[in-house]
């Protein structure tokens, strides 16, 4: 993959991440996992279930959108956008460790920021 199209590598990893996300089972176990690490009495009963099918609802959706965004051609658009659901996307998981939720989420933040800044790498050499 030439440096032009390196941030494209981002799309890839959205995708195999959404579909982790909206796969029935897979995503209670990564979610029991995230919520090891810090509030526990969270992820438990009626509530354990709800946030799990909300996060299997929003895998598939990123699926579909991660899925559609590798099947346009690339455009300065598509990568600006690209990198705002990034940031907003690195915003909420760095909100969702500062509440103390677990500090696997600031992981996934630093992730995404990482991404945002690939993308944006890409934005200046167009």
């Amino acid at each position: 993959m030439n440096v032009e199209n390196r941030h494209r590598l981002v799309y890839h990893a959205d995708l195999g991440l959404f579909l982790l996300l909206a796969t029935p089972w897979v995503n209670q176990q990564l979610l029991t996992l995230i919520f090891s690490f810090g509030q526990q009495e969270l992820y438990q009963g009626a509530a354990a279930q709800a946030i799990t099918v909300f996060v299997g609802l929003m895998g598939v959706l990123g699926f579909g959108l991660s899925s559609l965004r590798l099947g346009v051609d690339d455009s300065r658009t598509v990568v600006a956008r690209s990198a705002l659901v990034k940031a907003l996307a690195a915003l909420w998981l760095f909100y969702a460790y500062l509440c103390g939720l677990s500090p696997i989420f600031l992981l996934l933040a630093a992730m995404d920021a990482a991404a945002l800044l690939l993308l944006l790498s890409s934005l200046r050499r167009r």
